[in-house]
């Protein structure tokens, strides 16, 4: 740890300032880097676009758990599958992580996320979306109804003028002049 002690002063509170990095070292003997997932974060409706994806993942293992590489966590749904960025959980520790998925116009879909321990057990989660574009369907809505009203006033332009021209063709010439 890098640190910078406060600065001598009459004040009551006075503030250290540091920088920590972790260091892992390795030594002899039995290591287990299981990990879980006990999270998984996701809105249940989406009206298309990206939508946010949170995974809690829990060290239960005796040394730390990276995920990066090829071991790294990513979202297996429809659309564009969305990878979690490299990060790193403490032996014990439990880190939340996040990411953005790129949805399909319209579905019901599944999103995964699952990885292998060293044992080769699977961890997995999965939970329901609904993408459903709203705004279309009220696009489409609206310009159904305008065409309708369109239709309508322009049937009955024609009837009157329809109507118009049999009252021009009923009336008798001689009539037309008085």
């Amino acid at each position: 740890m890098f640190l910078v002690p406060a600065a001598e002063t009459a004040a009551n509170v006075r503030i250290n300032r540091g920088v920590a990095a972790p260091v892992y070292v390795t030594v002899p003997g039995p290591t287990d880097e299981s990990a879980a997932i006990s999270d998984l974060a996701v809105s249940g409706f989406a009206m298309g676009g990206t939508v946010d994806v949170t995974a809690r993942v829990r060290n239960v293992g005796t040394v730390h758990r990276d995920f990066r590489g090829p071991t790294r966590l990513t979202v297996a749904a429809p659309g564009s599958a969305a990878a979690f960025p490299d990060f790193t959980v403490p032996r014990g520790g439990t880190r939340d992580i996040g990411t953005t998925w790129d949805t399909p116009l319209m579905c019901v879909c599944h999103p995964t996320i699952s990885f292998t321990n060293a044992d080769g057990s699977t961890q997995s989660v999965t939970t329901r979306v609904i993408v459903f574009p709203l705004h279309l369907l009220g696009l489409a809505i609206g310009l159904v109804l305008a065409l309708v009203v369109g239709l309508r006033l322009r049937r009955r332009h024609f009837r009157t003028l329809v109507a118009e021209a049999a009252a021009r063709l009923t009336t008798p010439a001689g009539n037309a002049s008085a």
